[in-house]
């Protein structure tokens, strides 16, 4: 079971260790090879492995007005993380004095911890004030100290026409609906987490096909309005669904909903928390004639979804 400090102070005498650095957002399969790297590390060292992050985007301190939507929760990047095989992660809250000490300041406070093996990073990580900390700082920091500094190339995928993978590329496709090229990059289908609320009960009660309202904080990336073959995870269990995003323009409605209608579910379930996984965009969101040429385009969905999901 993995460890979560909320200091660097905490893992000071942990012995042993392997350090990766970064804030990992989605943990895409260009942080997947920084984890990958640091775990072999440890594992030639007979070390723990710890990943030091930041438990919110600095910029969220620094640029408030411009808040950035994230691809996890601290929950599921605790997850997928413990998925892989790390022993600890640290996440460090960037406050104003946090992020004004300097990059010199950050390597002394690495350099004192106990029996500190190596330290892993990807070539585009920065640390300290005005992030003037580099890769190549730390490698001459630690270089004569016995630590073996690795720090790994970017990945570039040619599913973006050879450019870097990145946390911002990902989340501009899924704003642009385009989860299927997200999810590989990714590697594994897109999730959000939220809480099933009372919605219009159109589903139920208009067109026959009832749905659940989703709601979330706010805090990760939503896909673009749209339908999209989903699948639910319900108190431990993965159901088959179809999500709409939108507006619904057939009924004219103003706010955004999330609904996903569940195949092969009838269980009372407001209140409770889910996490929806996105597989494929279907289409995108049409404004019907009438209700029953909605119904009908739904089946269509359902049939289409099925198709995606069994695969």
């Amino acid at each position: 079971m993995i460890s979560v400090y909320s200091s660097v102070q905490s893992i000071m005498s942990m012995g042993p260790v392997v350090l990766a650095l970064g804030f990992f957002d989605g943990l895409h399969i260009g942080h997947q090879t920084v984890i990958q790297q640091a775990l072999q590390l440890a594992h030639e060292g007979e070390a723990r492995m710890c990943v030091i992050t930041f438990d919110i985007p600095p910029r969220a301190v620094l640029r408030p007005e411009h808040p950035v939507q994230l691809l996890e929760t601290r929950q599921e990047k605790i997850r997928k993380l413990d998925k892989m095989g790390v022993d600890t992660v640290v996440f460090i809250h960037p406050t104003v004095e946090v992020l004004s000490e300097t990059a010199e300041d950050f390597m002394q406070s690495l350099a004192g911890i106990s029996g500190l093996y190596g330290i892993v990073c990807g070539s585009n990580f920065t640390f300290g004030r005005h992030a003037a900390g580099s890769p190549s700082m730390l490698s001459a920091f630690f270089s004569g100290r016995g630590i073996k500094v690795k720090i790994v190339p970017l990945t570039t995928s040619p599913l973006l026409g050879g450019r870097e993978v990145s946390s911002t590329v990902i989340r501009k496709l899924i704003g642009q609906g385009r989860i299927g090229v997200a999810n590989q990059l990714l590697g594994e289908e897109y999730t959000i987490t939220g809480t099933v609320a009372h919605g219009f009960r159109r589903g139920h009660d208009v067109t026959g096909v009832p749905t659940v309202n989703l709601e979330t904080d706010g805090s990760c990336v939503i896909p673009s309005d749209g339908v999209y073959a989903s699948r639910i995870l319900i108190k431990g269990v993965t159901h088959a669904s179809i999500t709409n995003i939108g507006t619904n323009p057939t009924f004219g409605n103003q706010a955004r909903t999330i609904e996903t209608f569940i195949l092969d579910f009838h269980q009372e379930i407001y209140e409770k928390k889910v996490m929806l996984s996105f597989v494929e965009r279907i289409r995108g969101e049409i404004k019907f004639p009438s209700v029953e040429a909605l119904t009908t385009q739904i089946q269509r969905d359902v049939e289409m979804a099925e198709k995606l999901l069994n695969r």
